[in-house]
């Protein structure tokens, strides 16, 4: 037993280690690698799983923008029928990042990234 403590004592991680750990992973893998992983996921798979799980949306007119409707009635003539907007998403993309300057150009913007 006694051996078994002295082990445990000689694994200790001194600053020293966990300071030579944390550079390494950051030389392999720079600083902001994981955050760029977790980005791509969300952007591949994330993205669409909210849409898919998302329900459908109705839009229902509201009696007031009827057309046909006479000033100071609530009620809707039978000869305009109700109208009922359904939005519904499926498959989504993303096209890749554009910016549309003051002038109506449209520029493609790149992301520089630093190793």
């Amino acid at each position: 037993m006694a051996n078994d403590h002295a082990t445990m004592e000689d694994d200790e991680i001194t600053q020293e280690d966990a300071l030579a750990a944390i550079s390494a992973y950051f030389e392999e893998d720079g600083l902001v690698h994981h955050q760029l992983d977790s980005f791509d996921e969300f952007i591949k798979n994330t993205m669409q799983e909210i849409v898919d799980e998302s329900a459908d949306i109705e839009i229902h007119p509201e009696h007031q923008h009827h057309p046909d409707r006479q000033p100071d009635s609530d009620e809707i003539p039978l000869s305009f029928p109700q109208t009922i907007h359904k939005i519904s998403f499926d498959r989504i993309y993303l096209s890749k990042p554009m910016v549309t300057e003051s002038n109506g150009e449209t520029i493609k913007l790149f992301l520089k990234i630093q190793h």
